[in-house]
């Protein structure tokens, strides 16, 4: 199943209703397009933290590239393609290609909607 996600902006919770594989899809392209803010919105209240890490890490980055750079990862941008997931009650795995690579990733069901559990413990790192 091939997946084309738009810019979802609602009032209130972007996840909701959405299938885990919408949620996937969303998540991963936000996350790629650096739009951490959007990210957030389809991740789960453990995710938060480790979100703003991450968005933190990208804005220093993303401050020492050169515009030869910015051109390059431009173009690398790649939207995801096949989303597998698996759903377990409160809980679901996903298997996502981008590139001919496959990401693995977590999601949980807070208050009805579908998140990806992108925190330290949902990646199986531990604290």
């Amino acid at each position: 199943m091939v997946l084309t996600a738009g810019m979802f902006t609602s009032c209130g919770d972007a996840a909701a209703g959405k299938s885990p594989e919408e949620v996937v899809v969303a998540f991963t392209n936000a996350v790629a397009e650096m739009d951490f803010r959007t990210a957030k919105k389809y991740a789960s209240a453990g995710s938060q933290e480790t979100l703003d890490a991450l968005a933190g890490m990208a804005t220093m980055a993303a401050g020492s590239l050169t515009d030869e750079q910015r051109a390059e990862m431009e173009e690398a941008k790649i939207s995801v393609g096949d989303v597998n997931c698996t759903v377990d009650g409160e809980s679901c795995s996903c298997s996502a290609s981008k590139a001919g690579d496959s990401e693995m990733l977590n999601l949980v069901n807070e208050g009805g909607a579908w998140k990806v559990d992108f925190s330290k413990e949902g990646m199986g790192l531990g604290e």
